[in-house]
């Protein structure tokens, strides 16, 4: 199941001239020539991680399947500010974002032509994302195949 499926992921279309996004905590960050964001309209820097809890299984439904993998969540910075840091090298274009929850590596979903996140995950075997589109506090373990949210 692709991470684009999981509830919500698809709810917000966004682009690196977002007009914020919201952090783990539940705070937007201002749009671009505000604190947070350059003049460029770029994305904040670093977020707060949150502690995650498992919320649903790859349907949506719930489930009391444990997530083996959140003790590999770092405190991490991401790695772009702009968007997908491989659609960016590439000129391709990305619909919406994720970071890697291990090395802060930003990447485009699977609703995105290039699929960067998840060519991440097969690359490098780090297993959990989050959503940095603005109201999206969800993550998504790969290998669990779960939905995870904030505690």
């Amino acid at each position: 199941r692709s991470i684009s499926a999981v509830p919500s992921a698809a709810t917000y279309s966004r682009s690196a001239t977002s007009t914020g996004i919201l952090s783990a905590v539940g705070r937007l960050y201002p749009p671009p020539t505000a604190a947070g964001n350059d003049v460029a309209g770029n994305y904040a820097g670093h977020m707060t991680i949150p502690i995650y809890v498992v919320a649903s299984d790859a349907d949506g439904n719930p489930t009391t399947t444990n997530c083996s993998h959140l003790s590999t969540i770092a405190d991490v910075t991401p790695s772009s500010t702009r968007g997908c840091e491989d659609c960016l090298a590439e000129g391709s274009r990305w619909v919406h974002l994720r970071e890697c929850l291990q090395c802060g590596k930003v990447a485009c979903c699977d609703d995105s032509p290039r699929k960067h996140a998840t060519a991440h995950f097969h690359a490098s075997s780090h297993p959990i994302v989050r959503s940095i589109e603005p109201h999206e506090e969800w993550a998504w373990c790969y290998p669990d195949s779960l939905f995870l949210l904030p505690a």
